[in-house]
């Protein structure tokens, strides 16, 4: 068993390099659509898609690299676009490949589980969209560090 759900489906495997199997995440989109939702929302937000507060992190670092360290950027911005692809490939494992037969069930969320999950993706969808206080707030943090 793998130690976190993201790691089994990732890890590489078939003759051709792939997935072996589409591990605990496989299918989650026709019988847990709400939750692999979510899921795939905040992949996407670490990979850096816009409106998200993934996309605003990486845009206020590399922009921060540009006037120091080019290459630097170069060498992000390729990982970023690598990493989109694996984040990618397990949205496409949720929601068009069939769930394992003997993989796991989705559980209804509790009350504090879904709660939780809703505040994740309101904090990830605010800062990517409203973002400037948070970036003041760092700013400011920075000048009380220096």
């Amino acid at each position: 068993r793998a130690p976190c759900p993201g790691a089994r489906v990732g890890r590489g495997g078939g003759a051709g390099g792939g997935v072996a199997a589409p591990g605990p995440w496989g299918g989650r989109g026709g019988t847990g659509p709400l939750l692999a939702g979510f899921f795939a929302f905040r992949l996407f937000a670490l990979a850096g898609i816009p409106l998200t507060s993934g996309f605003i992190a990486k845009f206020a670092v590399f922009r921060a690299a540009t006037q120091d360290a080019t290459a630097l950027v170069v060498v992000g911005v390729v990982a970023s676009a690598v990493t989109a692809f694996f984040y990618a490939r397990v949205v496409v494992l949720m929601f068009f490949t069939e769930p394992a037969p003997d993989g796991p069930t989705v559980a209804v969320p509790g009350a504090f589980t879904a709660a939780t999950i809703a505040l994740g993706l309101a904090v990830t969808v605010v800062l990517g969209v409203l973002p400037q206080p948070l970036l003041d707030l760092a700013d400011r943090a920075a000048l009380f560090v220096r």
